[in-house]
């Protein structure tokens, strides 16, 4: 049982009038807004938490890519989630598909699954999968099922923001499935090699001019040997992508839609793009950037740079000391600390950061599925499992990180279509109040103390505790003055400190077919303007690709439904 019992006497008058109701041929219409689950015959219970007295199956496909491991003698249907499901609901998960990345090998999954009518009930995707689902017809409308299943919890996360997630779940009308509510606050950090710095006795930067001095000076002196780069860079933008942002560019590397004289205009052809573009090719030339940065992949060879300490200075997000880089660098180099100062605008005027409105990833519902309203339970479940208020039967952390330390919340499912947005903060800050007042953890919930174990050894002893880098990593998110601080409680005190993109639509038919072209071909034309310097001629010829193919239909599209739902 999720919840503790009551008193004798009130259950006892519960189950009576159960009972009677039962009799009168009434429905039960308990709407619990937390986990209370009932075993219940398999007729209509509202219970957003009941369980089927007969388990019932929900098949579903996800992303099982290479680094998703399992504990011994476990996988994708068994597994702490798929047992939870049906010990809590008496919902049987089974995954009847996986595909093994994310882009194309999922795009080739679903497309084959909609050819052959041979879609699971639980499709978890992106927006332009979703839009391709609903356009084969292979999407209901479940707002009936949402309305009666969905717990308070729930209702209130789709309602956040005015109502846009709940807005994103529908399409001409229908309810398909459930947008995600929406991505945590996050905020561009130039991160820099704060061990390098005390090396080169050099002053932490205040500045954009400073930040290039402290570049150069690390490739200068070698500050990582042979090798050393100031500041890293990957062929896919990523690392320079909230760089734009300090000159008032809301793009390189999203799909960002700004107003403009009252319209929206596609924020990758906008002419602020091309002012950083022209710093980054003059770091290019200079060397402040890999001269085969255009061959580095993230997560391989720049990673793999990251990791064994060539590179000074990275411009990510909050979450960039939890990287794979990040802690292998710590683990093998103990004395390496990395610092975040703020990115600031580069003309030295205010900056707003950039932050996505509209959901990214669904949970589709198929229009066959016969218990859709389980699907619905199971998010309510998930939900309640990541919330402020977590069930009684969780206990520790293995909901998001199993006992052999594999990352047990994708075995979820539904953890790509949604998330609980600032459920680490909260989490961090019950921990945060322990340490203030020198507590020893046990007053917190068990879900919480494996993140306190983690700080408080971290504080009492540093790199000589087993597995110390991830300690360290969750000092440098989740520890006082750490990045989750700065960006949730400095950063996010002033909504106005972020640009929040325009459009927070489902993907436009234009935009879903045409989506994947416009990400390819922009940074093939930014990386030819950043290595051959020609940034006005690359940029305006990008721009005419863009409206030649689909941008001008899309821009179209987009502004009809601006004008509905400004």
């Amino acid at each position: 049982m999720m919840k503790k019992r009551i008193l004798a006497a009130t259950l006892s008058f519960v189950l009576t009038l159960t009972l009677l109701l039962t009799a009168c041929g009434q429905k039960n219409s308990n709407d619990a807004s937390s986990p209370s689950p009932s075993q219940t015959s398999n007729q209509e219970d509202l219970n957003p938490f009941g369980k089927y007295e007969n388990p019932v199956e929900v098949t579903a496909c996800r992303v099982l890519a290479s680094w998703m491991g399992f504990d011994e003698g476990e996988n994708e249907n068994n597994n702490w989630w798929t047992k939870t499901y049906l010990e809590q609901l008496g919902v049987k998960l089974n995954v009847v598909w996986t595909a093994p990345n994310w882009g194309e090998p999922l795009d080739q999954k679903i497309a084959t699954s909609i050819a052959t009518d041979d879609l699971p009930d639980l499709i978890p995707v992106y927006g332009s999968l979703a839009m391709r689902l609903i356009q084969a017809g292979k999407t209901g409308d479940i707002k009936d099922v949402y309305e009666k299943y969905a717990s308070e919890e729930l209702k209130s996360l789709m309602e956040r923001n005015n109502g846009i997630p709940l807005k994103n779940s529908t399409y001409d009308g229908k309810m398909f499935g459930l947008a995600n509510p929406g991505a945590d606050l996050d905020a561009g950090l130039v991160w820099i090699r704060k061990d390098w710095l005390e090396k080169l006795n050099l002053p932490v930067p205040t500045s954009w001019q400073e930040i290039e001095n402290v570049a150069s000076e690390f490739i200068v002196k070698e500050a990582g040997g042979k090798g050393t780069y100031g500041i890293a860079m990957d062929k896919d933008l990523k690392y320079v992508s909230r760089f734009a942002n300090a000159f008032g560019a809301y793009a390189i590397g999203y799909t960002c839609w700004v107003e403009k004289d009252g319209k929206l205009e596609y924020g990758e052809i906008q002419p602020e793009v091309k002012q950083p573009l022209k710093v980054l090719s003059d770091w290019y030339n200079r060397g402040i950037i890999a001269k085969d940065f255009a061959t580095k992949d993230e997560n391989n060879e720049l990673g793999a740079d990251i990791a064994s300490g060539k590179v000074g200075i990275v411009f990510a997000g909050k979450h960039f000391p939890n990287s794979g880089h990040a802690r292998a660098l710590k683990k093998n180099n103990p004395e390496a600390e990395w610092i975040f100062v703020p990115m600031m605008a580069y003309d030295g005027g205010n900056i707003k950061h950039y932050q996505p409105s509209k959901s990214g990833d669904f949970i589709v519902v198929n229009a066959k599925a016969k218990h859709p309203e389980a699907i619905i339970k199971m998010v309510n479940l998930w939900t309640a499992i990541f919330g402020p208020n977590k069930p009684d039967f969780v206990q520790g952390n293995e909901y998001d990180t199993t006992k052999g330390g594999n990352m047990n919340f994708w075995n979820s499912v539904i953890v790509f279509g949604f998330g609980y947005p600032g459920k680490d903060w909260m989490s961090a800050q019950a921990v945060r109040e322990e340490l203030k007042k020198e507590g020893d953890g046990s007053s917190l919930r068990a879900s919480d103390r494996p993140l306190f174990e983690q700080l408080n050894s971290w504080n009492k002893n540093g790199t000589n505790a087993e597995n110390f880098e991830v300690n360290w990593a969750m000092h440098k998110l989740f520890g006082f003055g750490g990045s989750f601080e700065y960006v949730n409680d400095v950063l996010g005190a002033e909504l106005n400190n972020f640009y929040f993109d325009k459009f927070y639509g489902l993907d436009t038919p234009a935009m879903s077919k045409y989506g994947g072209e416009w990400a390819t071909k922009a940074k093939e034309y930014y990386i030819r303007a950043i290595m051959n310097g020609k940034v006005d001629e690359e940029f305006d010829a990008w721009v005419k690709y863009f409206n030649l193919n689909g941008g001008e239909k899309a821009t179209q599209e987009v502004n009809e439904w601006y004008n509905k739902n400004r």
